[in-house]
């Protein structure tokens, strides 16, 4: 029960860390350490797009959703948490690296899209009604981020310089 907490906490933790590191140097949310794709020095985003965030607004969402998908996660499905969520961190900025449009791509919000399917697919397959409402639940209180896929703000990434 613990690991469910701790493991979320901590990667919050750092998340929030980096955040006031920017904040504290002005180096603005350290957008251009994320994500940019198609391109050698974008590479490194996907490792660190998770942990950058652009403003106050940007990080309070992501850690929100990922509280709670992540503690979700680690409780109901200890196993394989740590497989899913290392997979859905390389795999959510390989993604981003491979098709999205050439500006720099900073946040845990394709992380969060992983988290969610895994809890809501995961759910269904298993056939055990605590994790068929979890499934359920999740569609209910996040089904709608599937539209933030198709990003129509241009603030949501930010382009070069």
């Amino acid at each position: 029960m613990a690991i469910s907490i701790i493991v979320p906490a901590l990667l919050l933790l750092v998340a929030w860390l980096v955040f006031f590191l920017a904040i504290g140097t002005g180096n603005d949310s350290f957008y251009w350490l994320g994500v940019y794709p198609r391109t050698f020095g974008g590479m490194v985003g996907i490792v660190l797009m998770p942990l950058l965030h652009a403003d106050w607004e940007h990080i309070l969402s992501n850690s929100i959703a990922l509280a709670l998908l992540g503690v979700a996660l680690f409780y109901f499905y200890p196993r394989e948490a740590m497989q899913v969520l290392c997979f859905g961190w390389v795999f959510s900025g390989v993604l981003t690296w491979l098709i999205a449009r050439p500006t720099y791509h900073i946040g845990a919000s394709a992380l969060i899209y992983v988290l969610g399917a895994y809890l809501i697919f995961r759910g269904w397959r298993v056939r055990r009604k605590t994790l068929a409402a979890l499934s359920l639940l999740v569609v209910f209180v996040y089904g709608s981020m599937v539209w933030g896929i198709f990003p129509n703000d241009v603030s949501i990434s930010r382009s070069e310089e």
